[in-house]
């Protein structure tokens, strides 16, 4: 028999069995791992499954309604790609490039916006901030935090997959080479992570590793 799922804007309720039901929500449990979605089964009936998301809903009415965008990287799509890249389905240079856009271009507009706050039109304006090459590069991890939003039941990921227009090809390129401060600023913010001597090997293993330790 198909699975018949009771929603809410809170949370909802799934049959599972007879007298058996689970209840999903998104709240705050205040152990330290910030507002995500949970889960409990519950054996009884419809009224009672109901009961307890009700009760849920009480208890976490005080929560932050949903991430910030940062909170969403950090805490869904930075382990979503350490998984993928675990199982060889992603490259460990193509987690680099998402993170560097992340650190240049979505973290110093974004990090402290929650998800639900992110209008269309501030998007537009800040694609419109940047060069073609990169709107285009910071455009993929955004939408990797938006599909986990979605994923997560916390918001559409609509706002991140509207028909936005790219800068044209007339503004001036992205020639795609980084400075010393601008990598250095990098390898600090990746100091401690598995990544770290991967990036150091990518972004100091040739000229620029030389005139690094000379200088």
């Amino acid at each position: 028999m198909p699975r018949r799922r009771q929603r809410s804007a809170f949370g909802a309720v799934e049959h599972l069995e007879q007298n058996r039901y689970r209840v999903r929500w998104m709240g705050n449990t205040g152990d330290g791992t910030g507002y995500r979605r949970h889960s409990k089964t519950i054996r009884g009936s419809r009224l009672e499954a109901s009961g307890f998301l009700a009760k849920m809903q009480i208890d976490c009415s005080n929560d932050v309604p949903a991430p910030t965008v940062a909170a969403a990287y950090e805490q869904w799509v930075v382990p979503v790609l350490k998984r993928r890249l675990d199982a060889n389905e992603i490259s460990l240079g193509t987690i680099e490039h998402y993170h560097i856009a992340w650190k240049k271009h979505i973290e110093p507009r974004w990090a402290d916006v929650y998800v639900t706050d992110v209008k269309p039109a501030a998007v537009q304006d800040w694609y419109d901030s940047m060069t073609r090459s990169q709107a285009e590069m910071a455009r993929i991890p955004f939408r990797l935090i938006f599909d986990e939003c979605g994923t997560h039941e916390v918001c559409s990921t609509e706002v991140a997959y509207r028909r936005y227009r790219m800068p044209g090809t007339s503004a001036q390129r992205d020639k795609g080479i980084w400075t010393l401060d601008e990598l250095c600023s990098i390898w600090k913010s990746l100091r401690g992570s598995y990544m770290e001597r991967w990036f150091i090997l990518a972004a100091f293993g040739g000229r620029a590793s030389a005139n690094l330790w000379v200088s």
